[in-house]
């Protein structure tokens, strides 16, 4: 049990301080989004997004090895008067009465979520936000094409006759190949998803989450083709200069 312990705090030591010089990686970051935008007019939603998720990162790495190290913010009473061994039971008490069951809380709560927004590669609500290029499943056809090294001005013309099923059959096979591994591995089938969305409607509705059922019946008509989300972002706010604005 003890080789257990110091197996876990020196992995959460590791991480701890790898992951901390994020800090001020995610300082330079918003320092040039600050100076792009009021010293040079230039804005990158991309670039915003990206301290999101870098604060996450260290969040989820770094919390452990604050817990640790008793860095947290602590409502101090009576833990300081305490000995040795009655701030240990403190400790135990907190993490299996406190800590432990807001955790797999929070985890019953998100998983619907978390699952469903993986599960239909959900991206930025952003036009000009982070490509998601570690997320598989998200590039349209023509940018599936680019990527292959079809010229930029002609790729949605490949991508078409590449899955039209005439002209290259064997791409339209090997492309169902894919999507019935990534059901194998996954469990998703687009029967599914909508039988899943309808149940996660109804039961939002019933609930009185009414924004949330609204949602998914939005997600679901999607799914099932019967409404298409087409954006195209000419100029976003962040791209003009004072005077334009």
């Amino acid at each position: 049990m003890e080789k257990l312990s110091l197996l876990i705090d020196g992995l959460s030591n590791r991480l701890g301080q790898l992951f901390s010089w994020l800090t001020l990686g995610m300082v330079i970051v918003m320092a040039t989004i600050v100076v792009l935008r009021y010293v040079f007019q230039i804005g990158s939603i991309a670039l915003q997004e990206s301290v999101i998720y870098i604060n996450a990162l260290i969040f989820t790495f770094g919390v452990g090895y604050t817990l640790k190290e008793q860095g947290h913010v602590r409502v101090d009473i009576f833990y300081s008067r305490l000995s040795h061994r009655q701030r240990a039971w403190d400790d135990l008490c907190g993490t299996l009465l406190l800590l432990v069951p807001s955790a797999v809380f929070i985890i019953w709560v998100s998983w619907d979520y978390v699952a469903i927004s993986w599960q239909i590669r959900e991206g930025s609500a952003e036009a000009s936000g982070l490509p998601y290029g570690i997320v598989e499943g998200i590039y349209s056809n023509a940018e599936c094409a680019r990527k292959a090294g079809y010229k930029p001005d002609l790729a949605s013309e490949h991508a078409s006759r590449l899955l039209n099923g005439r002209d290259y059959p064997h791409v339209v096979d090997y492309v169902q190949e894919l999507r019935d591994e990534r059901e194998r591995r996954y469990g998703v089938t687009t029967i599914g998803q909508l039988e899943r969305l309808h149940q996660l409607s109804k039961g939002a509705e019933d609930a009185g989450q009414f924004s949330a059922a609204i949602n998914a019946e939005k997600i679901r008509s999607a799914l099932g083709g019967l409404t298409i989300d087409r954006r195209e972002t000419i100029n976003t706010i962040d791209q003009l200069s004072r005077d334009e604005i």
